[in-house]
């Protein structure tokens, strides 16, 4: 079941973040035991379960982000500012510095699933870690509810602090942006700047 279960899993876990679920939340899975000891086995078996998870093994191709000189070109001749070289060499810095944050953020957050869905991996007997490793459908229902709770609730925090970290990146780029656009008033030159009031 759990490894026919992962799409599924996934959109539950986006429908369950975005609040469209108004099931009753599902009881968390029980504690595991410590972390037991390494052996070569053992760190087969977690790398060959590791390699089913997608967020681990992602099979999409990377965001694509815009050329930001084609970007800083296009507005550069559509907005036609008299401002020095010098602003359109800091807007194109704040567009890359962005494009570097947001690529960064999804780093760190990958890498934050892993270590936990690791720490998981490392406290599971060997019989369970070898059927999640090489047969998860011959796990028992218990265990099988269990490590698919576990992977909603991994999902669930992966993708709410992807949120909240994209939150503060765009923040912090809009103020980054705004602190530019004040530096060379530019907002007294062009009424949609990124430095304009809020509206009342």
């Amino acid at each position: 079941m759990l490894s026919r279960s992962i799409p599924a899993i996934l959109t539950l876990a986006a429908t369950l973040l975005l609040g469209a679920c108004a099931t009753a939340p599902q009881p968390p899975a029980p504690p595991l035991g410590p972390v037991l000891p390494s052996t070569p086995q053992r760190s087969q078996w977690i790398e060959q379960t590791l390699a089913k998870d997608p967020l681990v093994k992602p099979k999409d191709k990377p965001a694509v982000y815009p050329n930001s000189d084609e970007t800083v070109a296009k507005l550069r001749k559509e907005r036609n500012l008299p401002v020095p070289d010098e602003y359109w060499a800091l807007y194109k810095q704040n567009l890359d510095t962005l494009r570097a944050d947001m690529q960064q953020q999804k780093v760190t957050g990958r890498a934050a699933y892993i270590a936990v869905y690791t720490d998981q991996l490392n406290r599971a007997d060997d019989q369970t870690l070898q059927r999640l490793a090489t047969a998860p459908d011959s796990l028992d229902k218990a265990s099988s509810r269990a490590w698919t709770q576990r992977m909603v609730d991994r999902l669930l925090t992966y993708m709410a602090d992807d949120n909240k970290a994209t939150v503060t990146t765009l923040q912090n780029h809009m103020q980054r942006m705004a602190l530019m656009d004040r530096q060379y008033k530019i907002c007294a030159l062009y009424s949609d700047c990124w430095d304009k009031p809020p509206s009342k």
